[in-house]
């Protein structure tokens, strides 16, 4: 008899917030040793809903309502900035048995609507109010996630330098 290890998967969720690039989330993958993932976007409302009153960090669990429409998501994995495997499906999309080899290394996940197919992604409105989405990984090594910051932090550093 062999032994079989089952893996949980890490989950990772957060509201939609409408902006003009259509972009739904932007994260890193930092990977401790050469890894087999899987990773699983979707697209929904309701499910574990991140908290609106920010003296809370608790998330309230609500009923799973599936999108009215069919939106296309573009799920793109970077290496260094530069994409290296994009997958596209309507309201959810899938890397399912994916090999990254580069030990102590990091990659960018990025999620986006395809604008050429709903513009109206970039403004709130009522079919995108309290959409989230809800990124699962399945990994055999060590994976952490976290948020692309690189932006905000360069704002705050201008910020900082002009009231030096």
């Amino acid at each position: 008899m062999s032994i079989i290890d089952h893996i949980e998967p890490l989950e990772f969720t957060d509201l939609y917030h409408p902006n003009k690039y259509g972009l739904i989330f932007k994260e890193f993958v930092h990977l401790c040793d050469e890894t087999i993932v899987s990773i699983h976007v979707k697209m929904r409302k309701g499910g574990f809903m991140p908290p609106t009153d920010k003296r809370t960090k608790e998330f309230v669990p609500t009923e799973e309502v599936p999108l009215a429409n069919n939106r296309l998501i573009i799920l793109t994995i970077h290496d260094k900035d530069k994409p290296i495997l994009t997958v596209k499906g309507y309201n959810q999309a899938i890397f399912s048995h994916i090999n990254l080899p580069h030990q102590g290394h990091e990659y960018l996940i990025t999620c986006h609507y395809d604008l050429a197919e709903w513009p109206e992604a970039v403004e709130k409105s009522e079919e995108n109010e309290e959409v989230n989405w809800v990124m699962r990984i399945c990994s055999s090594e060590t994976v952490c996630v976290t948020r692309d910051t690189r932006k905000e932090d360069a704002e705050e550093a201008i910020r900082k330098s002009w009231e030096d």
